[in-house]
């Protein structure tokens, strides 16, 4: 149903797969909906995933949302994951963070990355 409603695109299912990535007990869910919001692509859909990296508390869903905001790009997908490679104490989650800023590019992610390293 996740798959259907993320084909469908319309508000109201961005606003269903919002919820459950950030409310669902199940973490299955909460990563499927995320990689449903991740081929929606819209700006609602790129801020639940961000949310999703920061805050979710399971290192996999964290590695998805990194992985999906590689392929959303732009400003704001690129804080999310500077602040995931800085801060998350999931050394995979900072792995996917450096590989999906690496695919966003900019001097700013860049430097982040190398000093990571």
């Amino acid at each position: 149903s996740r798959q259907l409603l993320a084909n469908i695109g319309g508000a109201e299912a961005r606003q269903a797969l919002s919820k459950a990535v950030a409310d669902d007990e199940n973490v299955d869910i909460r990563q499927a909906a995320a990689k449903a919001l991740g081929k929606v692509g819209s700006e609602e859909a790129r801020d639940a995933i961000a949310t999703a990296l920061g805050d979710d508390k399971d290192s996999g869903v964290r590695v998805t949302a990194a992985k999906l905001l590689a392929n959303i790009g732009g400003a704001e997908a690129r804080q999310a994951l500077l602040k995931a490679l800085a801060d998350d104490e999931a050394r995979e989650v900072r792995m996917a963070a450096a590989e999906a800023l690496g695919k966003v590019g900019g001097e700013e992610a860049h430097d982040a990355i190398a000093t990571a390293l």
